[in-house]
């Protein structure tokens, strides 16, 4: 038998090659079904806008993830809007003349850039930084969660994180079903590399069964990264 592991998250500017936009209602819920999310180049030829519906289909014992996903050019400049489900008469529309974080989107110094936008016009955006590049957007500090080693994991992990800044640092593990498993808690760290390892073990003590986890880092209560992680006994 083999085993195929997917290293395209290895490759040069993967990180920096594509954009996550969350769409959330005004009470913070995913399950925006039927949102239209438009992604524009600016200064782009025709045939650069990219169009993403928010969807909740569902496939043999799958189902879509609620967040799109963008291709983008490196570097490039872009305008974001989405179009909210509202009753006949209405539009609900969030885009950069309601909140100046939609527009312009400068990417090429970015890694994992994603967007968080709710239907009240609220805009919250994460990013890590490229090749020492200084943190944007107001200043706030970003941090890298780096490849967890070794992968597939047998007896234990360790996740390597850069530090941008002192900040208080969290772990959770997450199966399949979103359910948290294990959340590891180093507490506060100063700037600079660190590692969290994990025994693969939940909760309760248990060893975690094969299969594939999620693992979000945390950094001051904001997410700042997750990673894929194969576990095989």
């Amino acid at each position: 038998k083999e085993l195929l592991i997917n290293h395209l998250d290895t490759c040069p500017h993967f990180y920096s090659s594509h954009l996550r936009v969350r769409v959330l209602d005004a009470g913070g819920h995913e399950t925006v079904h039927g949102a239209t999310v438009r992604l524009r180049e600016l200064g782009g030829p025709p045939g650069t806008t990219q169009t993403r519906v928010v969807d909740g289909g569902s496939g043999y014992l799958g189902q879509n993830e609620y967040t799109v996903h963008f291709g983008v050019a490196s570097p490039a400049r872009y305008a974001l809007e989405v179009v909210y489900p509202s009753p006949a008469g209405t539009r609900v529309v969030v885009d950069s003349l309601v909140n100046p974080l939609l527009g312009p989107i400068a990417t090429g110094d970015l890694a994992n850039l994603s967007l968080t936008v709710y239907r009240d016009g609220r805009v919250e955006q994460a990013a890590q930084r490229v090749a020492g590049v200084t943190a944007p957007y107001g200043g706030h500090s970003v941090h890298l969660l780096g490849l967890p080693s070794p992968m597939p994991a047998r007896r234990s992990v360790s996740f390597p994180i850069e530090m941008e800044r002192a900040g208080r640092v969290e772990l959770s593990i997450h199966d399949l079903r979103g359910r948290l498993l294990r959340r590891l808690d180093p507490g506060p760290l100063p700037a600079g590399p660190h590692d969290i390892a994990w025994d693969l073990t939940d909760t309760n003590g248990g060893k975690v069964a094969t299969g594939v986890y999620f693992c979000r880092l945390l950094v001051d209560g904001r997410s700042a990264g997750v990673r894929r992680l194969l576990v095989l006994r």
